[in-house]
């Protein structure tokens, strides 16, 4: 089964709370995107890396990647980078250069200058999840663009809901460790899930949602009948 833009940035914004962010992230994104772990640790190894430019990672019709110092303009390294003999000879899909927390890229299979680059915070990376998604062997189709930007609100949203979650939980979060924040991961997961079944037509029409109407509303009146027995 294909991956969906939703379950990507579900992983992303997964990967970027647990994970350290540096520059090393890049390889667990590509997997992210469906790139095999296999090749990935080629690659990362340099087993199969085409450049042999320390800090640099290139693998043949699929990426080129640079790492770079916080002080170093990461504009001028990429627009370098697409000048490169390798670049025309290898063919990457995309350029990346990245340093500890920016990250600036070029889709070099993208012929429309609205939408062939990208400049983020890494930790950003969950908002943008459509750039690299032709990593994954698809296309988005550019006339489904406005559902594209309605999965991004909603992943913003979803990344709020799970920091509204933590904080106000912290306490058993930290006393619970991982089981709890793996529960909180199954959580997520599973309430995508039906968003999208819902969405899909797999589920009945407005099934999920009913039900959590029904139960928001059984709530609010058990709530009220609480409040006048206490007050």
């Amino acid at each position: 089964m294909n991956i969906t833009l939703p379950e990507i940035q579900a992983n992303l914004s997964e990967l970027l709370r647990k994970e350290k962010i540096d520059r090393n992230i890049i390889f667990d994104i590509l997997k992210i995107y469906t790139i095999s772990t296999h090749t990935v640790s080629r690659l990362k190894s340099g087993t199969s890396n085409k450049s042999k430019i320390p800090g640099e990672f290139l693998q043949k019709d699929l990426i080129y990647i640079k790492f770079a110092e916080e002080n170093q303009n990461i504009f001028e390294l990429i627009s370098n980078l697409e000048k490169q003999e390798n670049t025309k000879t290898l063919r990457p899909k995309f350029l990346v250069v990245l340093n500890g927390s920016n990250l600036a890229a070029i889709n070099l299979r993208d012929s429309d200058k609205a939408t062939r680059s990208l400049h983020c915070n890494i930790e950003d990376l969950t908002n943008n999840a459509e750039f690299f998604f032709e990593l994954t062997g698809r296309k988005i189709d550019r006339s489904t663009r406005e559902e594209s930007e309605a999965d991004r609100r909603a992943a913003e949203k979803m990344n709020k809901l799970y920091e509204e979650i933590e904080k106000v939980n912290i306490k058993k979060i930290t006393s619970g460790g991982v089981k709890i924040s793996h529960n909180l991961n199954v959580f997520f997961s599973r309430l995508l899930f039906c968003l999208f079944a819902e969405d899909t037509n797999i589920f009945e029409d407005r099934q999920f949602s009913k039900a959590i109407e029904l139960y928001t509303e059984k709530m609010v009146q058990e709530c009220m009948i609480f409040s006048k027995i206490y007050s």
